[in-house]
């Protein structure tokens, strides 16, 4: 007789109970921007902005947005500045620049101003609230009463914490945060430059070492070392890292108390001088480091569980030898154009005034300028003309690199000039037909270079090469892809497998090559030790394990936002996971839980024998290091 199938029923009931939790496991892995509603069951999967072994958060996140799968995550620009000339004409440079290179989303202006300024321009000068349509008004709080020091740089992290308090604070996914003396070259998203939860993309400035001394332990002695080389040597405690960023919101909120705190704290601190790397007060032998606000955030972001990814094609100082065109222009230090003896510094024109119309006094500007001496009003010292310069390749891109933002400058306020002025003055007519024709030729010099002048991951077909063959080889066969992702993913990409198609890395459903994964330390440790104490000699093991499933999943390049991480060459897990059969997505939600509840990591911590190794090799750094000048900008003042 055939069994009756009242008998099976506790089986079919076990079998439908497996497959709604692999369902809901694998609609929760596969989400990253956000936890759908029907996920509430699995929310520590899910929600990785909670790191598990740092304090609470002080308040609420943002309520996350539950995005269709795949789609861009929304991203809003933002840039403080003070309540001055200075900064008008500086904000009118990068709005000029954002509207003509297509930047996606919002940008919006932060002014700090003082109480009798803020009346004062109100009643002078209000067409400083038009210069950017979203302009955020706070107290200027420079001089800081509360600690006892005068420090415009406190700026930042304070209207950044009153403008997402406020009822005009972003609904955006994601927040990029820049400098006013920037120019953006090309759009900046949060896809491509690869921003995560949990972990922001920044540009790296190596001159941090208060990172990893006696400075960082100081501050953040609760936060255990991280032993990669993503951001910084191994065993720093945070991040060598600074503006831009590209930070999830929730992220920011996390840390925009301790931001303000932190700044205050290292600029207090009496060994700051020496152990911050601050070159101005090492050179003096005393004094409180123009750099604190920079380490204000990266111990905040370390004490919130952050760990950034760096990327080194992003920004890019005028002046500086270009391998490859940035997306974004940093012109805050003194630089030559060229080789031309044309010598440009924003500081020498702190009272620059773009809010007059002409007529303008000294216009044209004729002869030589410096420090004290250049205009006041109109247009900046007319620069070499583009057409010029008599080198080719990356000698020439370099050349126009360092020309782009003085020609961006004076087309900038010739925009402003045309909207803001009550009538076309000859005067005006004459010197921004000029400044548009240079403009004209930039853009022709550009396109005779082709994809040379585009970042690497605009370009028509993407670079994708060893920039040193034969050492890019032998360092990958070592396994320095993995030990040190910075520097290998862009100076040997084909070597380690991130060219796609025969080159054996890869690729986007697209078809592009996909982004490098720059693991954090959580993704990688799991926020645990092998025995809960998240210890640094199981960490370091993690950096040189060679276990298939850690490699693919997170050292590969990233997988479609959609798509759940990958588990491994084999059987499950693959971009595709979601159309499998039902019974294939019940081993794959299997495998998917047992990844994000630290199995699959647990595996890599168990290689080796359990000492940390003294020296974890690292692949020689380009000359110059990586993205930042040798001596630092001054931001705000």
């Amino acid at each position: 007789m055939a069994p009756s199938w009242r008998g099976r029923a506790p089986l079919f009931a076990l079998s439908a109970l497996l497959l709604a939790a692999s369902a809901s496991v694998l609609g929760c892995v596969s989400q990253t921007e956000g936890c759908p509603r029907n996920c509430s069951p699995w929310k520590p999967l899910c929600d990785r902005s909670a790191p598990r072994d740092h304090p609470p958060q002080r308040g609420p996140p943002p309520p996350l947005p539950c995005r269709a799968v795949g789609q861009e995550p929304t991203v809003h620009t933002v840039f403080s500045t003070q309540c001055t000339p200075y900064f008008d004409w500086q904000s009118i440079v990068l709005k000029y620049s954002f509207d003509k290179a297509g930047q996606p989303g919002k940008l919006t202006r932060l002014v700090s101003c003082k109480p009798e300024e803020r009346e004062r321009v109100r009643r002078e000068r209000p067409q400083m609230f038009d210069i950017v349509e979203n302009t955020f008004v706070t107290d200027d709080v420079e001089e800081n009463t509360r600690v006892g020091d005068f420090y415009s740089a406190y700026n930042r992290p304070y209207s950044m914490m009153k403008w997402l308090e406020s009822p005009e604070a972003p609904q955006e996914d994601v927040l990029l945060i820049i400098d006013a003396d920037m120019v953006f070259r090309e759009p900046i998203t949060p896809s491509a430059v690869g921003a995560k939860r949990g972990a922001p993309v920044a540009a790296f400035y190596g001159y941090m070492k208060g990172v990893a001394n006696e400075l960082a332990e100081t501050m953040i002695p609760e936060v255990p070392p991280v032993y990669d080389t993503v951001a910084g040597p191994s065993g720093r405690k945070a991040d060598q890292v600074g503006c831009f960023f590209a930070i999830y919101k929730d992220d920011f909120a996390k840390i925009a108390e301790d931001y303000m705190s932190f700044t205050e704290k290292v600029r207090l601190d009496p060994n700051a001088w020496h152990t911050s790397g601050d070159v101005y007060t090492e050179k003096a032998g005393r004094g409180r480091p123009w750099i604190a606000e920079m380490y204000g955030w990266v111990f905040a972001a370390a004490r919130g569980g952050l760990h950034h990814q760096v990327d080194p094609h992003t920004q890019m100082y005028p002046g500086y030898p270009a391998d490859v065109a940035p997306r974004i222009l940093h012109y805050g230090i003194l630089w030559e154009i060229g080789k031309t003896g044309f010598m440009w510094d924003k500081h020498w024109f702190r009272d620059f005034d773009p809010l007059k119309c002409p007529p303008w006094e000294n216009q044209p500007w004729e002869g030589a300028f410096g420090q004290d001496n250049v205009p006041k009003s109109g247009l900046f010292p007319k620069p070499p003309s583009p057409k010029e310069f008599k080198t080719t390749g990356k000698a020439l891109l370099t050349d126009l690199l360092s020309i782009e933002p003085v020609i961006i400058a004076d087309a900038a306020l010739c925009w402003w000039y045309d909207k803001s002025c009550p009538r076309q003055h000859e005067q005006l007519q004459l010197l921004c037909e000029g400044a548009r024709q240079r403009e004209r030729e930039l853009d022709e010099r550009y396109a005779s270079l082709g994809d040379l002048a585009r970042s690497p991951r605009t370009r028509a077909v993407p670079v994708c090469v060893d920039k040193q063959p034969s050492e890019c080889r032998r360092w990958a066969s070592t396994g320095e892809c993995d030990k040190n992702p910075t520097f290998m993913h862009d100076a040997c990409q084909k070597s380690c497998g991130l060219c796609g198609g025969e080159n054996g890395g890869e690729t986007g459903s697209s078809g592009d090559v996909a982004a490098p994964v720059l693991i954090s330390h959580d993704e990688a440790y799991g926020g645990e030790g092998a025995n809960g104490g998240g210890s640094a000699t199981q960490a370091s093991q993690v950096a040189t394990t060679s276990h298939p499933v850690i490699n693919n999943a997170l050292l590969r390049p990233s997988p479609p936002r959609d798509a759940p991480v990958a588990m491994g060459g084999g059987g499950c897990g693959g971009r595709k996971s979601m159309r499998l059969l039902v019974w294939a997505a019940t081993v794959c939600g299997v495998g998917a839980l047992a990844y994000r509840t630290g199995f699959a990591r647990g595996l890599a911590r168990g290689r080796g024998g359990g000492k940390r190794p003294d020296r974890m090799p690292i692949a020689t750094a380009p000359p110059g290091g990586w993205a930042g000048p040798t001596n630092q900008d001054e931001k705000f003042v």
